[in-house]
């Protein structure tokens, strides 16, 4: 079961998904992403993104809300409130890569242009984990898929 009590030191993650549609197709899309620490009572803030995209029809839908600590794995959400609930691990190895693999597939933002930036904390945090329990050739190519979208981060940091 969750903890149900604010977790300090999570990584929070917020993507403003909605649709981009093109004369022949419509698909789901994150248009941006912001990530934040939740403070010593568990807070976190994240501050609202309106922005027009390069995509030509653009409709927000949702904002995501998404939160990671190493050791403590994803339990549920609360969307109206945006509230993550988090709940201690208790596994095994390969157990943690399996969640860490699904904490990096629900934050993921390929169409977040500049806000590309705003996926380092969290994904400097998924690396160093996976590094630590990486051992077969699956985890150590996950670890490499990680190091890829560290250096994209970095280098839309580094621009911005």
């Amino acid at each position: 079961m969750g903890t149900d009590k604010p977790i300090a030191g999570a990584i929070v993650t917020a993507r403003w998904v909605g649709e981009a549609s093109s004369l022949a197709d419509s698909s789901g899309v994150c248009f941006h992403v912001a990530s934040t620490t939740s403070d010593a009572e568990g807070h976190y803030h994240v501050a609202p993104w309106r922005k027009q995209t390069k995509f030509a029809a653009r409709r927000i839908k949702t904002v995501r809300v998404n939160a990671f600590k190493p050791q403590y794995r994803h339990a549920k959400m609360n969307p109206i409130g945006r509230t993550a609930y988090l709940r201690k691990f208790e596994g095994t190895s390969r157990e943690w890569m399996d969640e860490l693999r699904g904490a990096w597939s629900r934050t993921g933002c390929p169409n977040a242009g500049a806000s590309k930036k705003n996926e380092l904390l969290l994904t400097r945090a998924l690396r160093n984990e996976v590094k630590k329990y990486a051992v077969t050739k699956a985890d150590n190519d996950f670890l490499q898929i990680l190091d890829g979208r560290l250096a994209r981060a970095q280098a839309h940091n580094s621009e911005n």
